[in-house]
């Protein structure tokens, strides 16, 4: 039997750490979610499919709190999201479409 393979996000966080940019990817877990869900409805925030943004921030904080080493695990959500720069669905190689390297230009006249 195949190992199991988590079907949830993984996500590129980007922080400003000591004056410069530090890239995470992180794999979030059902906890995440779970804790999304129950504090969203706490603090009545909008659904994740209506403030994306701030669904998958709230997934990376509560996935890098677990790890020790990285900047999350001593912020408080609102200091992490004040220290993200960037965040984004990284996708696994396997799963990510090719891309097409030619630029669409106008037809020769």
């Amino acid at each position: 039997m195949a190992d199991p393979i988590l079907k949830t996000p993984i996500v590129s966080v980007i922080i400003e750490q000591d004056d410069k940019l530090v890239e995470y990817v992180v794999q979030t877990d059902n906890r995440d979610a779970v804790a999304w869900d129950m504090h969203r409805n706490r603090v009545n925030w909008p659904a994740g499919t209506d403030a994306p943004m701030l669904w998958m921030t709230y997934l990376a904080w509560c996935a890098m709190r677990r790890d020790t080493s990285t900047p999350a695990a001593k912020l408080t959500f609102d200091q992490f999201n004040d220290a993200v720069r960037g965040i984004s669905s990284a996708k696994p190689a396997d799963e990510q479409e090719p891309v097409d390297p030619t630029h669409a230009g106008a037809e020769p006249a």
